[in-house]
């Protein structure tokens, strides 16, 4: 009998672990928006409903809503879901960029729920003189 029931527990956890895996949605752990750009970056502007008013930083420093000297990797932290606009200058270039961020609840590795990038990766990497598909225009 104590078998049975020894083995019930470990079938009732392994059941827990397994609905916690497929209720994740999670985005990876990018919270909001990382931009990646090849110059530092030397002005930033947030609008739209998901990043007006929105926090960012210089990676690896707090968010501050500082732009720091030599500042290439700029993460944005959005305050609500919608559209997020980033218009940032590196280099002497102005870049436009648009991205919708949603909710993603129930992460086992990030408990509550955050806002992150609806395609799920949050990275733009400018180096590579590209834009993400879903970025607006680069000037």
């Amino acid at each position: 009998m104590k078998c049975v029931a020894f083995v019930a527990l470990i079938a009732g956890a392994a059941t827990q672990v397994a609905s916690c895996r497929v209720a994740c949605d999670c985005a990876g752990p990018v919270l909001g928006l990382v931009v990646r750009s090849p110059a530092p970056i030397t002005q930033v502007a947030l609008s739209g409903p998901a990043c007006d008013g929105a926090r960012f930083r210089c990676l690896p420093f707090d968010f501050d809503n500082t732009i720091r000297p030599d500042c290439t990797d700029m993460q944005i932290a959005p305050k609500a879901v919608g559209t997020c606009i980033v218009d940032l200058t590196a280099g002497g270039t102005t870049t436009h960029l648009e991205h919708r961020m949603r909710e993603y609840p129930n992460c086992c590795d990030e408990p509550g729920t955050f806002l992150g990038d609806e395609d799920h990766s949050g990275d733009v990497d400018l180096r590579d003189a590209g834009t993400a598909p879903n970025d607006a225009s680069a000037d």
